[in-house]
């Protein structure tokens, strides 16, 4: 099925552009064909072997430290994760991508993890429906970052239930320069805004000792 969408020529009407935001419709049981053409990372969708009119819901989330693009789609409960992963991987400014294990049957998660802060661009379409994004590099220079962050583990139920815990704050997953996985909330200019926040979060979600104060590059890996 990947191989025949693969053929279908880009046809289709743009919804909208954009860096980061939700979109989509609430659907289930779709599945996805990723893909790339050597520039773009391109996401088909099909129910039962026919091409989807819109693009499930999603949301794409734009972080640092180091720089990535968090994907979730809802509503999706088949997704070609090593090829996508290879493919992706391939593309000039990509670092590495990996997957994020969720809690749900019909909802996955992906990280592009970029080698540098860069220029993208999400395009949605619909008729058929699909998810495009492009990346262009551009000069940037990196800078320190400091976030509040669990202790690193392998990805599993523990580290999904602590994300979905925290999604109010904006926590999200990431890979460790270790090769692990830890739960990271906020990107703060200084130490002591950090600490503010986790003295805010102690306070309000009696979170103990789950959080410390870490710090990077905004193009490293904590």
């Amino acid at each position: 099925m990947a191989a025949a969408l693969e053929e279908i020529p880009i046809i289709g009407s743009l919804v909208k552009t954009f860096q980061f935001g939700a979109g989509g419709v609430r659907t289930d049981g779709i599945s996805t064909q990723p893909s790339t053409n050597g520039e773009k990372i391109i996401i088909n969708f099909s129910n039962h072997g026919d091409m989807v009119n819109q693009v499930p819901s999603y949301t794409m989330e734009k972080k640092v430290a180091p720089y990535r693009i968090v994907c979730n789609f809802f509503g999706v409960r088949y997704f070609q994760y090593e090829q996508f992963i290879e493919e992706a991987s391939q593309i000039s400014g990509v670092k590495q991508v990996y997957r994020v294990i969720t809690l749900g049957d019909s909802e996955i998660s992906f990280v592009i993890e970029l080698e540098e802060d860069m220029d993208y661009e999400i395009s949605e379409y619909e008729d058929p429906g699909r998810i495009e994004i492009s990346l262009q590099r551009k000069e940037s220079t990196p800078y320190q970052v400091y976030y509040l962050k669990s202790e690193s583990m392998m990805q599993g139920e523990a580290l999904s239930n602590l994300r979905d815990e925290y999604a109010e704050e904006g926590a999200s997953i990431v890979r460790t320069s270790d090769g692990n996985y830890c739960v990271v909330i906020g990107e703060y200019q200084t130490e002591e805004e950090a600490f503010r926040e986790l003295k805010k979060l102690k306070n309000q979600k009696d979170s103990g000792d789950i959080f410390k104060i870490g710090n990077s590059a905004s193009n490293e890996n904590p």
